[in-house]
């Protein structure tokens, strides 16, 4: 892989993960029960990681009693969330500072993952704007 394919790959699955951390936090908003722009700003000003949304939703989930989300969902979140945490803090430092970097296998493995990740997350951001159109409709916040 060239770097400048690297980097958009990078870019692109960033994006992936914003978009995700964002539905999250709306899905969380809505299934509150009050207004949801007032809890997302809530959230806002909260500060929480995207790991520590997905730990509210899950628990905001139990207690409301027919959950949207299985244990597998909340676990595929959480690795979601770490994954994004490696491509904004981590990737390039495996390999960044070898001169011939290009050529490395420290970027060939990480090259590799970023196809895998990017796949991964690109699939599970298209279902997730799925599910939280259908939980902004269930909770009557759209028709």
């Amino acid at each position: 892989m060239e770097l400048r394919e690297f980097h958009a790959l990078v870019g692109e699955t960033i994006m992936y993960c914003q978009i995700i951390e964002r539905d999250v936090k709306i899905i969380y908003a809505a299934m509150s029960g009050g207004d949801m722009e007032r809890e997302l700003r809530g959230l806002e000003r909260e500060k929480l990681t995207f790991g520590e949304t997905v730990h509210e939703l899950r628990i905001l989930d139990r207690v409301r009693g027919a959950a949207y989300f299985t244990d597998e969902d909340y676990d595929y979140l959480m690795q979601a969330a770490e994954t994004r945490n490696h491509w904004c803090h981590e990737a390039y430092l495996r390999f960044a500072f070898d001169k011939a970097f290009t050529r490395s296998r420290a970027f060939a493995e990480e090259s590799e993952r970023l196809l895998r990740d990017h796949d991964r997350l690109g699939r599970l951001c298209r279902a997730f704007t799925d599910v939280r159109l259908r939980v902004l409709r269930d909770f009557g916040i759209l028709p």
